[in-house]
């Protein structure tokens, strides 16, 4: 069969078809060309009854690197130096003492005074921030990212009782006689209030001497009873009042 006949006989079977296919009517005043041409419009356009669309294939992005965490630091603490550390409200000797350290305390470090000399800690007790002196203690961690700390407001404005002086070091000896034992004690301390009148001795609680300002030594003798442990005090007082003792502590102040 030839080539030309084949189109002829596609158009009128297509045209014989299209009668019955769902969906497409006859056109009135087509050609039968265009009838054609409709017919294979429709049928290529149709679905078969009950398929269903193709879903779009889903595109599953591809995750993320994780970024990777920031290398932890460590805790700033400062280590201290000095037995008896003072742990104040602020910088400076008017500030009222919170709280005293032992030697090799470790403490949390949240900040630093570098105008006063101070380093801003935790105090372990109170959980209250206070203020440490520079040479008492040695930092270490991360502490070069703690912050500057503002002092709080001072209240010079209004007169207050002077610093407790603390005891730098006292030491004793016992002399034996024939009519009892004599007890010699040597005390000194550190000066740390600026707005004292004097300093108030104590032996055992009663006080025994009135020191001028400034001072920061003193000398006792007294008639020694064998096996008594003797406590000293010392205080400082202005015309507001009297600060807290610094006492000698133990049972190191014994004549036997």
């Amino acid at each position: 069969m030839k080539t030309s006949a084949i189109i002829p006989i596609t158009v009128l079977a297509l045209l014989l078809v299209g009668c019955n296919l769902p969906g497409v009517a006859s056109s009135a005043g087509l050609s039968p060309e265009q009838q054609a041409a409709t017919i294979v419009a429709a049928t290529m356009n149709a679905q078969p009854a009950g398929a269903t669309s193709i879903p779009a294939t889903a595109v599953t992005p591809s995750s993320s690197p994780a970024v990777p965490s920031a290398t932890a630091t460590s805790k700033p603490t400062l280590k201290i130096n000095t037995a008896g550390t003072e742990c104040r409200t602020g910088p400076g000797g008017d500030a009222t003492v919170v709280a005293t350290f032992n030697a090799g305390t470790t403490l949390d470090l949240v900040g630093k005074d570098n105008v006063d000399s101070f380093w801003v800690v935790v105090d372990p007790i109170s959980h209250n921030l206070c203020w440490v002196q520079g040479g008492d203690g040695t930092p270490g961690g991360s502490y070069q990212t703690v912050v500057e700390v503002t002092p709080p407001a001072s209240s010079s404005s209004s007169p207050k009782a002077p610093a407790r002086p603390p005891f730098v070091r006292y030491s004793f000896e016992c002399t034996f006689a024939t009519g009892g034992s004599q007890l010699n004690v040597d005390l000194s301390w550190t000066d740390q209030a600026d707005n004292e009148s004097g300093y108030y001795i104590y032996r055992d609680g009663s006080q025994i001497a009135d020191l001028p300002a400034n001072s920061t030594s003193y000398s006792d003798t007294t008639t020694a009873a064998s096996g008594h442990t003797y406590v000293y005090g010392v205080a400082a007082y202005n015309d507001v009042g009297i600060s807290d003792q610094a006492v000698t502590k133990g049972d190191s102040i014994t004549c036997q």
